[in-house]
């Protein structure tokens, strides 16, 4: 979804052409996701925009992945054996046209200059990288972290996030560097903000009969994820990266004020006196709100979003209304009434299941359902 708005974006030249230098892929299996932004890319008409397998990412094999990423959470599963979401990985996209030659290779050092914004809606393994290289970035924008009230100067920890724990050394050299600017988009807010994609809508679109191919690709993804996502299935979904990018890249101007803090690493292990070792502090560890302290300093490079120009309910349903009437319906009134629909006709867990399995086996996709 964040990559069709800016996609979107280019298309209504409501920024430069030229302006996505490049997308870097992560994690698990990041060749098969980079040929999956290619066709997305392919679907909209940007075959232009080279795309790299991240030099951060893990080998395809599960054994290879735990050893890359020692931080990612045993609940979780392992990616490609035990975790279901990345069982069906891209499989939605199968069907859409793919172009060899956009997935590149990198050779040589990552070159960013003073003019380049980086977009970090992953870990930050690759990011890092950039770090140590040296040279001048423009900004950073990056989607991590639960951060609560401020007192004294100190500010709450919820939870460290995905994009900060998976790789908290990596996390460590982009957060605390004085070179250059960060905008860190804080998860706690977006989740006070309900910005999230509603369990009815969600519903609506993958029962339209309105998709675009691309939509429909992205619907099936959707399904996969949805129904096996942690803890629990179904419900809404955080639309995070989603108000990163139309924000922080797309809509600057949208920021009311933002503030200043400085990061503080500590000890990434703890020793367990059960198994005699020290183990990896992820982000469901119960001293996981240890992994680093944030303090309000006025000086620092580093800030945190705290408030936008516009209601949130309000830029959440413009939002919606702009993704879903490009890729899942014909307009934003045909959207509104099916959404209606499913709100008259409340469907239990189970009713749910049975949906998607109904819709998914109709289109020829297999996944798997755990709940």
């Amino acid at each position: 979804m964040a990559l069709f708005l800016i996609l979107k974006a280019l298309e209504r030249n409501e920024i430069p052409n030229g302006s996505l230098k490049e997308i870097v892929t992560t994690l698990f299996k990041p060749i098969q996701k980079a040929e999956v932004a290619a066709k997305f890319c392919h679907s909209l008409g940007h075959k232009e925009v080279p795309i790299y397998p991240g030099y951060g990412s893990a080998p395809d094999k599960p054994e290879d992945f735990n050893q890359a990423y020692p931080f990612w959470p045993s609940k979780w599963g392992t990616p490609g054996s035990s975790n279901a979401v990345s069982l069906g990985q891209g499989k939605g996209f199968e069907k859409l046209p793919f172009v060899p030659g956009q997935v590149i290779e990198r050779r040589g050092d990552i070159q960013y200059g003073e003019k380049d914004a980086i977009l970090e809606l992953a870990p930050c393994t690759d990011l890092a990288k950039v770090i140590d290289q040296g040279g001048r970035i423009n900004r950073i924008i990056l989607m991590g972290g639960y951060f609560g009230t401020e007192a004294d100067g100190k500010i709450e920890i919820t939870r460290p996030g995905y994009n900060t724990a998976i790789d908290p050394d990596a996390a460590e050299k982009v957060l605390t560097q004085h070179k250059h600017p960060v905008l860190v988009f804080n998860s706690q807010h977006i989740t006070n903000w309900n910005f999230s994609w509603m369990q009815d809508e969600i519903l609506a679109i993958l029962c339209s009969q309105e998709k675009s191919k691309l939509g429909e690709a992205i619907a099936k993804d959707l399904a996969h994820y949805w129904s096996n996502k942690k803890p629990n299935p179904y419900g809404s979904l955080l639309m995070a990266d989603v108000l990163t990018t139309y924000v922080g890249v797309l809509h600057p101007e949208l920021i009311k004020s933002t503030m200043p803090v400085e990061f503080h690493f500590n000890k990434k292990n703890h020793f367990n006196p059960e198994t005699q070792k020290e183990e990896p502090i992820h982000m469901l560890h119960p001293q996981a709100k240890t992994l680093f302290t944030v303090c309000k300093k006025d000086s620092s490079n580093v800030h945190i979003l705290t408030e936008l120009t516009v209601k949130p309910e309000v830029l959440r349903q413009q939002v919606v209304n702009e993704i879903v009437s490009s890729l899942f319906f014909k307009d934003k009134e045909s959207f509104l009434k099916a959404v209606e629909e499913q709100r008259r006709k409340p469907l239990t867990h189970e009713q749910i299941g049975q949906l998607l399995l109904k819709l998914l086996s109709k289109r020829g996709f297999k996944t798997v359902i755990v709940q």
